[in-house]
């Protein structure tokens, strides 16, 4: 939006020019002898219905959309537009909701590089966000509590499996965006399981193959400058994916791959044991931000059982969520991937 500010002013002239036009040709038409009546009708119908969107939307001006495509609810479950852009949502009620929840002392990071901007830092030098809590990870005995916001154009295989997750310690769903979750303080239970789900599951990307053309081949023959038009040629990201070989294992040996976690969750190495060897190995393909395998069985090495559990009891809602560009509502998946585990 702040990008187009500069052309709001004139934008704002023409609709006023097309308006009185609009106007004068109802009066010609309608044979009214009254200017100002014609005019005033269209004026209502322009800015009424804008004033009331405004009024019902706010403060979450920038997570607005019209009524063409279903309003915030509708635009976000398409997929193709972000419920929210960049911590707008946490707002004076939900940094007070916040400060009076959270316990003193807590550490509260990103855990995300895509999204880690100084907001917090900022409020907390303003007095906003209480002076006790740490804004970022400092000990790595214990997961942080995490800010997680629906910003879908910066979502990563870790927060996509968090939002999935119960929110059980804090969100935001404000009537004005039909009860969307648009903010979230995740719990450190709840971000140790995302992180397992992220080590075993996060795939290299490196390794992906170019996209096929998509433009027709009268195009490509033809005119393969307008091969642009059908997204040729442009730099594009590539589609998440994931680590099949956890999911093969888990559909093939559910009580092996089961039986690996817990070794491992119990000992922190794998020793002689071939199962839990291979386990680590996969746990061990990419190193996380700022947590590692290591850290994981430090930390809270259950939740490498847990986030098993959810890749053998619900393997389809977990690939749903992990390879889809945006944020998954838990409910269009049949309810958050850890729903059947203890909070």
């Amino acid at each position: 939006v702040r990008l187009f500010l500069p052309t709001f002013f004139f934008l704002a002239a023409f609709a006023g020019w097309g308006a009185v036009s609009a106007a004068d040709f109802l009066r010609w038409l309608c044979r009214v002898r009254r200017v100002w009546a014609p005019r005033a009708v269209v004026a209502a119908l322009v800015l009424g219905p804008s004033t009331y969107q405004l009024a019902t939307i706010h403060p979450f001006e920038l997570s607005y959309y019209n009524e063409l495509i279903g309003g915030p609810r509708g635009a976000w479950g398409r997929g193709w537009f972000e419920l929210s852009y960049w911590y707008d949502a946490f707002n004076p009620v939900t940094l007070a909701e916040i400060n009076r929840k959270l316990p003193r002392g807590a550490q509260v990071d990103f855990l995300n590089k895509q999204s880690e901007p100084p907001t917090f830092a900022e409020l907390q030098t303003l007095g906003e966000l209480r002076s006790d809590l740490f804004v970022g990870w400092r000990d790595p005995d214990h997961f942080p509590y995490v800010w997680l916001l629906t910003h879908d154009s910066k979502a990563t295989t870790f927060t996509r499996a968090l939002f999935a997750l119960r929110p059980s310690f804090y969100s935001r769903r404000p009537w004005q965006l039909d009860g969307l979750r648009v903010a979230t303080v995740a719990d450190p239970v709840a971000v140790s399981r995302a992180y397992a789900l992220f080590l075993l599951l996060e795939a290299d990307n490196a390794t992906v193959p170019p996209a096929p053309p998509l433009a027709p081949d009268w195009v490509r023959r033809r005119a393969p400058f307008l091969a642009r038009f059908w997204g040729d040629g442009l730099k594009k990201l590539p589609r998440p994916r994931v680590n099949r070989a956890v999911f093969d294992w888990a559909r093939r040996d559910p009580d092996g791959l089961l039986a690996a976690a817990r070794l491992l969750a119990d000992r922190g190495k794998p020793g002689d044991d071939p199962g839990a060897r291979r386990l680590m190995n996969e746990l061990t393909r990419v190193e996380g931000y700022p947590f590692s395998a290591r850290e994981l069985l430090h930390a809270r090495p259950e939740a490498l059982v847990e986030a098993v559990r959810m890749i053998i009891a619900r393997p389809d809602a977990v690939l749903a969520v992990l390879t889809r560009f945006p944020y998954t509502d838990p409910d269009a998946v049949g309810g958050p991937l850890d729903r059947d585990l203890s909070p």
